[in-house]
């Protein structure tokens, strides 16, 4: 049989019970320090995605670790309570380091072989195909990467510094 153990969120004087409350004590604090546009406003101040920041307003769903630490870097008021100074680098850098270096050696192999196929990328890259079209649709969302010419006959053309 599992044993579930309970853990608390002491957030200032107040302690969450879990992720929910804490993440409701936080939205609600943005949500009076912006007053109107929340989910924009601290989408561009924080770099989180909109759509992710939208998920805790409207939806309703808890923050994620990164997610919070990035709001705790952003914005004093949400640190103070804690009593923290300020969030160390190493904590917003963990989780980003193999994804970072999986997207440059992605981009690497594209900018070398613009005329690959998602199949052909798959292969190279040792992972399903599907998991190949997911990540250029990725990098085609955030602007790094833009396919010119035909599905058949094109070429991957990558936007930028990487």
């Amino acid at each position: 049989m599992a044993s579930s153990k309970n853990y608390q969120l002491c957030y200032g004087d107040f302690v969450a019970k879990n992720n929910g409350e804490l993440t409701e004590r936080i939205r609600v604090a943005l949500k009076n320090y912006y007053g109107t546009s929340v989910v924009k406003r601290v989408s561009v101040h924080s770099g989180i995605p909109e759509a992710r920041v939208r998920n805790v307003f409207y939806r309703r769903l808890g923050l994620k670790g990164f997610d919070l630490a990035v709001l705790l870097l952003c914005y004093d008021f949400l640190r103070a309570p804690l009593g923290l100074a300020r969030i160390p680098e190493e904590i917003l850098n963990s989780g980003n380091k193999k994804r970072e270096e999986r997207r440059k050696n992605l981009l690497d192999i594209i900018a070398n072989n613009p005329g690959l196929s998602a199949r052909d990328l798959s292969g190279v890259l040792g992972i399903g195909v599907k998991a190949a079209e997911y990540r250029l649709s990725c990098l085609k969302k955030s602007g790094m990467l833009a396919r010119k010419g035909a599905n058949k006959n094109g070429k991957w053309v990558v936007i930028g510094k990487y």
